[in-house]
């Protein structure tokens, strides 16, 4: 899986600097198999040749022809996928992944890979359940990317048939009864299953009949109900896995534009309260400092500058570190350095695209950073 992929990458590093990073959208054109070598060629000629020694410069040389090898060898099981490689000169390709959905291409040396492009997927194409309802039966999808998977199914033992009334309506009263108190115990196994999968499923999907996804939106505990991130109307017998995925992506681009929305207001509330902070340098000092706990990125532009190789302090500005005075090297883009410093401390990071011209980077000051997240996990 893609999440378990970032926990990799994280623990790999090279002190050289040359561990090469390369994102790729391969389109699902015949021709593009055909193009596919000077496509990556031009995204690998982007990247600035690590600095450092003849060593150094060749275990880049290296990595770059790692990559270009098996972007020859696997160029068909490429093909429609949108990829993320690291390599280097030691292990050739050390990683190789598809993405859920496309980044911009771009390739980065570094220290240790390049974590942004990765983490902006993984928000951006979430993984999320679906579960597909009914007061008899319910169907448990997992989706990620382009791809769906029925993980469960449950089938209750039924009821009988209303119309069979007796005693002057006292079966019909019990059938009734009977039915209502089976559909409960249903919805009560479905939602056990469901909050089986975890919070990286989550927010899920309902759909079936209107009544029947009423029914179990109502019957969920308060907790589990605030992960639904909408529902819609599908009949459960005659559904495909593909129409399943689908008009699930069509809830999750409203539920993700609803929290943009609420994050972009709790974010000017925290501006007006100065307890939020805009533009690289400000935000990196913060982020220094370990004053920040939720960094929120709307750009796609890197931002050069440098970290310092005793303290590790983030600076666009000079090349010696100001906190402690040490040489500081340079890094393609402090904006992944920040991703970076944020993740392994534990706190929370928010990415997209760019709707502006400059780099778009804002930090919340501890502690209101985890509250506004709060909000809106909810």
């Amino acid at each position: 899986m893609i999440v378990t992929a970032l926990d990799r990458w994280r623990r790999l590093s090279d002190p050289s600097g040359a561990l090469l990073t390369v994102f790729l959208t391969v389109p699902a054109d015949p021709s593009s198999l055909r193009e596919l070598p000077a496509r990556l060629d031009g995204v690998l000629a982007a990247a600035a040749t690590p600095r450092g020694d003849e060593d150094t410069r060749r275990r880049g040389r290296a990595a770059l022809a790692a990559v270009r090898q098996v972007g020859t060898i696997r160029a068909r099981d490429w093909f429609g996928h949108h990829m993320a490689v690291v390599a280097s000169a030691d292990g050739g390709v050390v990683d190789e992944i598809q993405l859920p959905c496309p980044v911009p291409d771009r390739a980065v040396f570094g220290y240790r890979p390049y974590l942004r492009l990765l983490v902006r997927a993984i928000q951006h194409c979430r993984n999320h359940a679906v579960v597909v309802v009914d007061r008899r039966q319910a169907w448990l999808f997992q989706v990620s990317g382009q791809t769906v998977r029925l993980v469960r199914q449950l089938d209750d033992q039924g009821v009988r048939d209303r119309s069979h009334a007796g005693w002057h309506g006292l079966d019909e009263y019990r059938v009734r009864n009977h039915a209502g108190e089976l559909a409960r115990r249903h919805y009560d196994a479905t939602a056990d299953s469901l909050a089986e999968f975890g919070e990286d499923w989550w927010p899920f999907v309902v759909a079936g009949h209107s009544d029947g996804v009423a029914e179990f939106l109502a019957s969920l505990s308060p907790q589990l109900r605030d992960k639904a991130a909408g529902s819609f109307a599908i009949d459960p017998h005659t559904m495909t896995s593909d129409n399943v995925r689908a008009q699930a992506a069509t809830v999750m681009a409203g539920w993700e534009t609803e929290r943009q929305r609420r994050l972009a207001e709790g974010l000017a509330e925290l501006r007006a309260a100065d307890l939020a902070l805009d533009g690289v340098e400000p935000c990196a000092e913060l982020v220094n400092s370990f004053r920040a706990d939720l960094l929120v990125v709307r750009c796609d532009e890197m931002a050069p500058g440098w970290v310092c190789g005793r303290c590790g302090a983030i600076t666009t500005k000079v090349a010696r570190c100001h906190s402690c005075g040490a040489p500081a090297r340079p890094v393609p883009d402090v904006i992944d350095e920040m991703v970076a410093r944020m993740l392994d401390a534990g706190e929370q990071v928010d990415l997209g695209a760019g709707e502006g011209p400059a780099p778009s980077v804002t930090v919340a000051l501890h502690g209101s950073g985890r509250r506004l997240a709060g909000r809106l996990a909810r």
